[in-house]
């Protein structure tokens, strides 16, 4: 049978069916995406605090040790021959570490802020498919087209 203009072919049904199936493919495709971007960002946020962390702590141990290693070099102590050959550097490298602990330390902290407020965001407004996600109740439908 042939349709003149203006007539809806025979399988035009099918076709809106199919055309809504490719859509919701089209959707799911593009929440999984978008789960993924969201999960990369967590990782990469997630990689940068433990890596500052873990400098924040390395440099942290050092100044500890640093402060601690000058004491027996202070007047009355049996060590105070080497104060003006090792102690000041000491005292010096003290100031520089505490420059470097506390920016390290500072950048860690806006590290954690940032993956905080990440989670946060995706806690409070998850894509679909996502797991923080909370389960569809009965007669529930997720906000695929």
């Amino acid at each position: 049978m042939s349709t003149m203009q203006g007539e809806e072919p025979e399988n035009h049904q099918s076709a809106k069916r199919s055309n809504f199936k490719s859509r919701r493919a089209l959707a799911k495709i593009l929440a999984e995406e978008e789960i993924w971007q969201w999960n990369e960002a967590e990782a990469e946020a997630e990689s940068h605090y433990s890596y500052w962390l873990r400098i924040t702590k390395i440099i942290g141990a050092a100044f500890v040790i640093d402060t601690l290693v000058p004491i027996p070099m202070l007047a009355g102590f049996p060590l105070h021959f080497l104060w003006f050959s090792v102690g000041k550097y000491l005292v010096l490298l003290w100031a520089a570490l505490a420059t470097g602990l506390f920016y390290a330390a500072v950048v860690a902290s806006s590290g954690r802020k940032y993956l905080k407020e990440l989670r946060e965001i995706n806690r409070r407004s998850p894509p679909p498919g996502s797991p923080y996600r909370k389960a569809l109740g009965k007669g529930q439908r997720d906000n695929l087209p």
